[in-house]
């Protein structure tokens, strides 16, 4: 886990005559508080994955819920290690992974009464092909669904079921309303594009979607 490390070194204090020089590349005033800011690309990357996997999460539920109807039997979030490493290589496994692959991870610390891998066990009680099929969906492609050209999302249909999104099921979309600050909902829009979109807006979804608006939604409810 990348961690913040802070200078306890007041380089505007005039007593201070001299000050410990260490080995190796002098450091630039102020880059690491400037590198390790809020609208830093790992710092943004990071905020992007952990809003995903919460979706995704979430996302399962409702499918679960459209295929078995109440069930007090959920899948939990996952642990937040896998949910904070922004590196390389793992930015790359998780877009070749499918939504199963995050399912048999362990579950959050803080779920301290369930098994740590209760959603592989819960996974391995299911028997329904149409969610078998849906869990595996590459995540790539989920992501464009989650992305959404940045609009909001209410439902979609998936093998002709319509699967309702739970108000907890938070989309691409959330994720900038809840950021107020116009420069960094555009960094969080390149960044999602580059790292997981190629760059560019998607062209499709690998699924039958269907935008309602707020109006729209009160009226079938």
């Amino acid at each position: 886990m990348i961690t913040k490390r802070k200078c306890n070194i007041n380089l505007n204090d005039k007593n201070q005559n001299t000050l410990r020089r260490k080995r190796g590349r002098k450091r630039i005033k102020n880059f690491d508080k400037a590198f390790h800011g809020s609208n830093d690309f790992d710092n943004v990357q990071r905020k992007i994955k952990v809003h995903f996997l919460n979706f995704l999460i979430n996302f399962c539920n409702d499918a679960l819920a459209t295929d078995y109807g109440f069930s007090p039997f959920t899948f939990k979030y996952i642990n937040y290690k896998s949910k904070m490493n922004v590196n390389f290589e793992n930015k790359e496994e998780l877009k070749k992974s499918s939504i199963i692959d995050i399912l048999n991870l362990e579950i959050s610390s803080k779920f301290k009464t369930f098994n740590r891998f209760e959603n592989k066990i819960l996974l391995s009680k299911i028997e329904s092909g149409w969610l078998n099929k849906l869990f595996l969906l590459n995540n790539k492609e989920l992501f464009k669904f989650y992305y959404n050209n940045q609009n909001p999302l209410y439902k979609i249909v998936f093998e002709n079921k319509e699967i309702n999104l739970a108000s907890k099921t938070k989309s691409f979309y959330y994720l900038l309303e809840k950021n107020k600050d116009k420069n960094l909902k555009q960094k969080f829009i390149e960044t999602a594009k580059n790292v997981y979109l190629n760059g560019n807006d998607i062209n499709g979804n690998p699924f039958l979607t269907k935008i309602i608006s707020s109006d729209e939604k009160k009226r079938e409810l």
